[in-house]
């Protein structure tokens, strides 16, 4: 990729509102080739980067043309996070996730279709590995799932629990029989084809709106 395109660097926190909705575009692309269920397709998903993304402007003493980089990702609070690989002036790759004291939680990443044959969405993550330490952080957390992609990527795996905390007995029932019936679809040969060929019909399917 560099020698046909041009030098490969890694912007770890690029701060254009430019790449931002390009990233979104090629992610929520990718989502629609691939009969991906849509994370963007609510408002609040949209909403919710925007104000991430925009968190570190409000900071005293932080300007928008004055990016955060080196040891005080692992000084931080909550804030989002754009990285972005470059082959020559072009956008090959991007990520949108979240910086939290050193933690980089990662999100979304997404790449040009029309670089697909040198591997970008990879080169991105390796570069964001390979520099992480000098940008103060200490840990890249690639989130809920068990897609094959995490598991080749990821050293250490925990467990993640949830329930819900109510006093009405039905809340509770409902709660468990829902459940139950998404652990035993889970467990459905060919689940992920299944999946498709539904959000191929309706592509808002398993979209929960928040109230």
């Amino acid at each position: 990729m560099g020698r046909e395109i041009g030098p490969v660097r890694l912007e770890m926190d690029c701060r254009c509102p430019k790449i931002l909705k390009q990233t979104i575009a090629w992610k929520r692309a990718q989502y629609q080739r691939t009969h991906i269920l849509d994370l963007f397709l609510p408002d609040w998903t949209r909403d919710l980067i925007e104000t991430l993304y925009t968190n570190c402007f409000e900071r005293p003493g932080l300007q928008p043309d004055s990016p955060v980089g080196g040891s005080e990702f692992s000084n931080e609070s909550l804030r989002g996070i754009c990285s972005v690989l470059w082959a020559g002036d072009q956008p090959v790759a991007t990520h949108i996730g979240m910086i939290e004291h050193g933690r980089l939680h990662y999100w979304f990443p997404a790449y040009d279709p029309a670089y697909a044959r040198y591997s970008p969405g990879t080169a991105l993550f390796t570069e964001i590995i390979r520099k992480a330490t000098s940008h103060g952080i200490h840990c890249v957390d690639m989130g809920y799932g068990e897609q094959p992609y995490k598991k080749k990527q990821t050293g250490t795996t925990t467990d993640v629990f949830h329930g819900t905390i109510t006093d009405s007995r039905w809340h509770r029932m409902a709660f468990a029989a829902e459940a139950s019936m998404i652990q035993a679809l889970k467990r459905v040969p060919m689940k992920e084809t299944v999946k498709r060929a539904i959000r191929t019909i309706n592509p808002s399917a398993g979209i929960k709106k928040l109230k």
